[in-house]
């Protein structure tokens, strides 16, 4: 791996455009994106828009269901480290976490 851009945005910057131009012409296939929201959100929807090929890498800052409302559809196929918390409605019951992470 080679970084080929580091760059550093403000949570509540409104354009990426300037970003992305960087990103796309450094030749870079991917970006990881450090942060919460809303700004990792913001720059998913930018950068589907503008460079929909490049690869979106997330911290743990956006596994929530925060960033898949405010991203929408630029979501989907984002990647990101997470825990069982956020799908634990869905575990099996014999999962020993489905205890700890739900209560309904």
């Amino acid at each position: 791996m080679t970084i080929k851009s580091q760059q550093e945005f403000n949570n509540n910057d409104s354009t990426w455009d300037s970003y992305i131009s960087n990103i796309k012409s450094s030749g870079a296939t991917a970006v990881v994106v450090w942060g919460t929201n809303p700004g990792p959100a913001n720059f998913a929807k930018a950068l589907r828009s503008q460079a929909p090929d490049i690869l979106y890498f997330g911290s743990h800052g956006i596994a929530n269901k925060s960033f898949i409302t405010l991203a929408g559809d630029a979501a989907n196929g984002v990647i990101f480290p997470s825990g069982k918390l956020i799908v634990a409605s869905q575990l099996p019951d014999s999962d020993a976490q489905k205890t700890v992470c739900w209560t309904s």
